[in-house]
């Protein structure tokens, strides 16, 4: 019986692998364990392994375009408790089963924009909004909002500073992602590693792919 039960799940987890893949043939990630696959989006080319945790129907996972995560990421999303009330405890789900209260809090969707870099082991909560270009470093725990380019760390993760000036990042916020295509990549494969110290370097390259 057990043998069956794990050759079962194994094969479930196949065609669930597969079937992730052929919706995501525009990127490289993987599922790194079993959630409802209509409840996650993910963007061009972006990588790792997607753990995520729902515990509603409700509310959903979108990741960008270019976005890197690393092992051991995790998002939790409607797994909030009430601490308003007198206990935390999801009482009517795990005990009374009325079905009368919505025990997880809902916090609403994990956003995750472009060019995104998220470190091992951190942790993403509901409701988070990840701007374009954000570093998270690893082992964060991310509890509320990250601006655009901005490096967070920590636990709650706060910004420990930005990746560029205000000023290039005005610009860096005109590109349009989703028009990068694997022919660009390799034709302006210089321009992707070229310092962006200077504000000029990159305006030649910006004017091509904005929004």
């Amino acid at each position: 019986m057990n043998l069956w039960y794990k050759w079962k799940t194994i094969f479930k987890d196949h065609l669930r692998q597969k079937e992730w893949r052929k919706r995501n043939s525009h990127n490289l990630t993987t599922m790194g364990n079993m959630f409802p696959i209509q409840l996650v989006d993910v963007g061009n080319f972006s990588y790792g392994s997607i753990v995520a945790k729902f515990f509603n129907n409700e509310e959903r996972l979108r990741i960008g375009h270019f976005v890197s995560i690393a092992e051991g990421v995790t998002f939790l999303i409607g797994a909030d408790h009430r601490y308003t009330t007198i206990s935390s405890y999801p009482i009517d789900m795990l005990i009374v089963k009325s079905g009368t209260y919505v025990d997880p809090v809902k916090k609403g969707d994990i956003e995750i924009g472009d060019d995104v870099w998220i470190g091992t082991n951190a942790l993403i909560m509901g409701g988070v909004k990840i701007g374009n270009g954000a570093i998270v470093a690893a082992g964060s725990i991310v509890t509320r909002d990250v601006p655009a380019y901005a490096i967070v760390g920590g636990s709650p993760a706060k910004v420990i500073k930005y990746r560029f000036s205000d000023s290039m990042i005005v610009e860096l916020l005109k590109i349009d992602w989703g028009k990068l295509d694997r022919k660009i990549c390799e034709e302006r494969l210089d321009d992707f590693y070229r310092d962006c110290s200077s504000h000029k370097e990159f305006i030649s390259f910006l004017q091509e792919y904005t929004k």
